[in-house]
């Protein structure tokens, strides 16, 4: 298989991780198994999703966060033949809206449809990710790509408000997302029905 790109991913490329956090690697190979070639590889605290070339390109243009992530990547180890490819690659800009506003829904759904919790037992994890995606959406709508590495002070942000209260969450995700999110993302996290909190 011939490497194409190799990046460290998750909370490692964010700036997010913390002493418990995997050490996650997203690889892209030339293997000639088609678009569909994508192979987990998990090994303790160390996590490696291998994709196939094809699959990469396909994940590009319907605009995947992990895959423009790791397209974007500053660290990432890109062979030199595929380097100018790679760096001039630009995904559907309305591929990549559709997909981030569908995966930030899905963050407001997923946890919460065989039950009904409060704001307080959303997962952190989830919190980040939801701030973490509207940040990269907002920056890829004004400069038509992003980096996934959050600087100290996006870091600092990011951290005071997962921390937060639900009104203030709401507000600050509401606030960095480009587009408007709709009030039913937000349903299940009151517990009361109220929807003034929002």
């Amino acid at each position: 298989m011939t490497p194409v790109l190799r990046t460290i991913h998750g909370s490692h490329l964010y700036g997010l991780a913390h002493a418990g956090s995997d050490v996650d690697v997203y690889e892209v190979v030339l293997d000639g198994r088609g678009e569909h070639a994508i192979e987990g590889i998990a090994g303790g605290k160390h996590d490696s999703t291998r994709v196939g070339f094809q699959a990469f390109q396909r994940h590009l243009d319907m605009g995947v966060p992990q895959a423009l992530e790791a397209l974007w990547s500053p660290v990432a180890e890109v062979h030199p033949v595929w380097r100018p490819f790679l760096a001039s690659y630009q995904p559907g800009y309305g591929a990549v809206i559709t997909r981030h506003i569908r995966t930030l829904r899905h963050f407001g759904d997923y946890h919460l449809r065989n039950k009904q919790p409060t704001y307080d037992e959303l997962p952190v994890k989830t919190r980040k990710h939801a701030l973490r995606l509207s940040r990269n959406l907002r920056l890829f709508m004004e400069r038509g790509r992003f980096n996934p590495r959050l600087d100290a002070s996006e870091v600092a942000w990011l951290l005071d408000v997962v921390a937060s209260d639900q009104h203030t969450f709401v507000k600050e995700l509401r606030a960095m997302c480009p587009l408007e999110l709709p009030d039913s993302m937000f349903r299940h996290w009151r517990a009361d029905g109220d929807r003034s909190s929002i």
